[in-house]
């Protein structure tokens, strides 16, 4: 798998732990789940590189699946207007990149 993907998950991860303080002051809830889900793409995808076969398709369905849950919540950010409407279209931007290589990753 590229570098380039893990690299730009580990970006996304990071924007998002920046946003935390932000999130948390409306939704303690939102902002920790937000926060694992993000990382949960950046670890799967590192970790789903080092396997092979079976096992790394596992990793890499549980990072698509975390990308869908950073939808899921970024959806509910947005509708309770916690975040800027620039800030959530960079964020689902990019989860929209992610999801594409990692749909194709996990088959």
């Amino acid at each position: 798998m590229p570098l380039r993907i893990i690299e730009k998950s580990s970006s996304f991860s990071a924007a998002v732990i920046k946003l935390t303080p932000h999130i948390r002051k409306s939704s303690r809830e939102l902002a920790d789940q937000l926060s694992r889900a993000a990382i949960s793409i950046t670890c799967n995808l590192s970790e789903g590189s080092g396997r092979s076969g079976k096992d790394r398709t596992h990793f890499y369905r549980i990072a698509f699946g975390s990308i869908r849950e950073c939808q899921g919540l970024l959806l509910i950010i947005s509708s309770l207007n916690i975040l800027p409407t620039n800030t959530i279209t960079n964020l689902t931007s990019t989860l929209d990149e992610l999801a594409a290589v990692t749909y194709r990753l996990k088959f």
